[in-house]
């Protein structure tokens, strides 16, 4: 169920301008994807970074962001936006994160080594900890490995990371100024996983295709709470310059002190870049074997989800976003008392999402958002949907 994975976090298009580009590549591989929907030409770059601040001695760099924001729901209940995780108080002012990135690169053209952390602190934090690890309680660190790069012909190099690291599934990234919507959708918090501290071997084969293989503790968990391990697959295609698809799988047991109770499941997400507008499709698939956790602890529990994205760039300073999601989570297993949502089997839930984004200053991010969410059952304080708008603000640096 969902109380299994309390816990959430988070490759994608900002539309802003002003600041020195790069590539969707480079920019999903520092957030802890290896350029899951990455065109493969640099010269697409729809993608802004955050500006680095760089120590040449140790050949460090820092970088990071700070966010806050305002959001009211029609349908909150003392003041708790209900299905939300970052965006879950209504009527208020939130301090979203201070976060915090360190990064030693690697030379991939030889044997060398490196490492990445990510920390993160305000009100963010709570919902982003693995089990077993935090730095408080508005506090988390939620990317801290160490990578050694084994050279290859190619030049490319194979890349071993040992410690905790991002998911590699979904289209949203934890770090929200680096999604196209400011909220996050019922993919990314129902049913994916966000961390794993394991290893994973990852590797470039050419410009078409990459690959990464990950053995892990489990989701959302530093110290494993059963027997045994679990793992993960992806494969990523890159037929065209904008053109880009993956292929994820998953599988292992998630449950306290079960190492027999299997959850496996697959995804797949794919993008295409026309001009100025890149639309993302993403489709996930679940199972877990029955197990006492579960709403109906007698059956396996299954569900699957679909969303997809329309990011435009209006003009170098203005960009346009559009989300909508479905998942139907028959046994609510992922949605039952998660977020304040209290499910029945047979759970379908949707949104619809518009975000304004605003880069009119240098460094600085403005988004307004609209978002409906519909569910087939009555859980927004006693009604099957509610309405929301949002506010947010952020700052790079």
């Amino acid at each position: 169920m969902r109380g299994t994975r309390r816990r959430a976090i988070g490759a994608c298009t900002l539309l802003l301008t002003n600041v020195d580009a790069i590539s969707v590549q480079s920019m999903v591989a520092t957030a802890g994807r290896m350029d899951t929907m990455a065109p493969k030409d640099d010269s697409t770059t729809i993608v802004k970074p955050v500006p680095e601040v760089i120590l040449p001695l140790l050949g460090l760099k820092f970088s990071g962001y700070v966010e806050s924001a305002f959001n009211m729901s029609n349908r909150a209940s003392d003041r708790a936006i209900v299905g939300r995780l970052y965006e879950r108080t209504s009527n208020q002012f939130s301090l979203n994160a201070l976060k915090l990135s360190v990064d030693r690169a690697y030379d991939a053209t030889k044997l060398d080594a490196g490492f990445h952390a990510d920390m993160i602190f305000g009100q963010n934090a709570p919902v982003l900890q693995s089990a077993g690890f935090n730095l408080g309680l508005n506090g988390d660190g939620y990317q801290l490995y160490g990578t050694l790069n084994f050279p290859t012909a190619n030049g490319n190099g194979v890349q071993v990371k040992i410690g905790l690291m991002a998911t590699f599934l979904g289209m949203e990234l934890i770090e929200t100024p680096l999604n196209p919507n400011v909220s996050i959708a019922n993919q990314f918090i129902y049913v994916e996983n966000f961390t794993q501290t394991g290893m994973s071997v990852e590797h470039r084969f050419n410009k078409y295709v990459d690959a990464q293989v990950r053995v892990l503790n489990g989701w959302d968990q530093v110290q494993d709470v059963n027997g045994r391990l679990s793992y993960m697959a992806r494969v990523g295609l890159a037929p065209g310059a904008s053109t880009s698809v993956a292929f994820s799988a998953f599988t292992g047991p998630e449950q306290a002190d079960n190492n027999s109770a299997m959850r496996s499941g697959v995804e797949v997400l794919a993008s295409q870049r026309i001009g100025k507008v890149t639309t993302y499709v993403q489709g996930d698939y679940g199972r877990e074997q029955m197990n006492e956790a579960l709403p109906d602890p007698t059956r396996d529990a299954t569900w699957w989800a679909a969303g997809t994205w329309l990011v435009v760039e209006a003009t170098p300073k203005v960009g346009i976003a559009l989300r909508g999601d479905y998942l139907a989570d028959r046994a609510s297993a992922r949605t039952a008392s998660a977020f304040g949502i209290v499910g029945a089997p047979g759970h379908r839930l949707s949104s619809a999402t518009a975000t304004l984004n605003l880069k009119t200053m240098p460094n600085v991010l403005i988004r307004p958002e609209l978002r409906f969410d519909r569910s087939n059952q009555q859980v927004f304080a006693a009604r099957n949907q509610q309405f929301s708008v949002g506010l947010s603000a952020t700052y790079l640096f």
